[in-house]
């Protein structure tokens, strides 16, 4: 072994540098809270401490961050420290830093919820609101001015006010214009930023030429970088779109495998049957319901291969428990074309003795839901005997 000296020298030679380590760590943590306590104090734009935290937080670090946030979010509200809010909450969000999201979204909330009080808008049971929604529905209210209140919602990472921006640019709306360079702008700076949401959608305005001209592998490159499920669905729906069905399968497959994805798997189920590969189809409309239990599409699929023995094993009892879910569970529909498929069940004894009475119920039930694929078998039960 070390000599003594030799030995009480690289012990305090050690203990000085984790006192140091320690002591620089505690002192950073004390300026960030010092920093942090003073931008905090009143004095507006040019509170001490401000330029610090900003030089911390475009270094990436987390909490100074969240101190920026609170900072700007904080009164008085001005649209500026709106937006710069945001931004910070943004940048929080694309790097992954959870530690300090959940804080941050607090604060993006309170001031979503003062853009409501603004514009007179009150919040739903949940306590959400998007006061964009509700001002697009207004007569009393511009187009141009829900677009605008949409715009400062989504920048403060309101799922729906971004849903809906997208609907209002992608699809015709009453009144509103179509293909928006508004929108256009909001969506090309979230997407500069790196938001996942931003890089998708001007992804697909890109790839179709949604008000701009197309640009294939443009939209392409920022699908693919949103990270996104939805940015690889949209890959293997523009692939169908270019008649390109082995392009499609390839999306759907990386998305299957990636994010499990339902209708990825879903898809793959219905070209599966448009093949007549039975068996493919069975094996990916179960998939889709790994993945999702509740993807009832997959599950009517499902159960007319049990019932038909269409790539499993014939299995009627099986086809019918499937239905039966879709019928107890389900809604719009394909609840009620799962409960005329139960009707017709009845009617032949197919996974069930045969029931008329039941199978008149289910078959009405299904009929007057607006399934009239089921009127035929309807008939068959209520035709007079000759």
């Amino acid at each position: 072994g070390l000599p003594a000296e030799a030995e009480t020298k690289a012990e305090t030679k050690a203990e000085t540098k984790a006192e140091t380590k320690a002591e620089t760590k505690a002192e950073t943590k004390a300026e960030t809270k010092a920093e942090t306590k003073s931008v905090e104090q009143p004095g507006g734009e040019k509170a001490a401490g401000l330029p610090a935290l900003e030089r911390r937080a475009e270094g990436g670090e987390a909490e100074a961050r969240l101190a920026l946030v609170r900072h700007y979010g904080a009164p008085p509200h001005t649209l500026e420290r709106e937006r710069l809010a945001g931004r910070w909450a943004r940048r929080i969000l694309i790097d992954d830093q959870d530690e300090v999201l959940l804080p941050a979204f607090d604060v993006l909330f309170r001031l979503r919820d003062a853009i409501a009080r603004e514009h007179g808008v009150v919040a739903g049971p949940d306590g959400e609101v998007t006061a964009g929604l509700v001002l697009a529905g207004r007569e009393d209210v511009k187009p141009a001015e829900a677009v605008a209140v949409l715009v400062r919602e989504s920048e403060l990472l309101d799922a729906r006010a971004q849903l809906f921006l997208e609907v209002l640019y992608e699809k015709p709306v009453q009144g509103f214009r179509r293909h928006d360079p508004v929108i256009l702008a909001h969506f090309r700076r979230m997407a500069a930023e790196g938001l996942p949401r931003g890089r998708y959608f001007l992804g697909k305005i890109l790839l179709y030429g949604l008000g701009v001209k197309a640009d294939a592998d443009e939209g392409a490159r920022l699908l693919e970088e949103s990270g996104l499920p939805e940015g690889i669905l949209a890959l293997a729906e523009y692939a169908m779109y270019s008649g390109d069905r082995a392009g499609a399968a390839r999306h759907w497959l990386r998305a299957l495998d990636r994010f499990q994805s339902a209708q990825a798997a879903h898809n793959l189920g219905v070209m599966g049957l448009e093949d007549g590969k039975h068996a493919v189809a069975a094996k990916h409309f179960q998939a889709a319901l790994d993945a999702d239990p509740e993807y009832h599409s997959a599950r009517i699929e499902l159960a007319r291969l049990y019932a038909e023995g269409r790539g499993v094993d014939a299995d009627p009892g099986k086809a019918f428990k499937l239905l039966d879910h879709v019928a107890v569970h389900g809604d719009g529909r394909e609840k009620y074309v799962a409960i005329a498929n139960l009707g017709i069940y009845y009617l032949r004894g197919i996974g069930v003795p045969p029931d008329p009475a039941r199978a008149a119920k289910y078959l009405e039930t299904a009929v007057s839901n607006g399934i009239e694929e089921a009127r035929p078998y309807l008939d068959q039960l209520t035709r007079p005997v000759d």
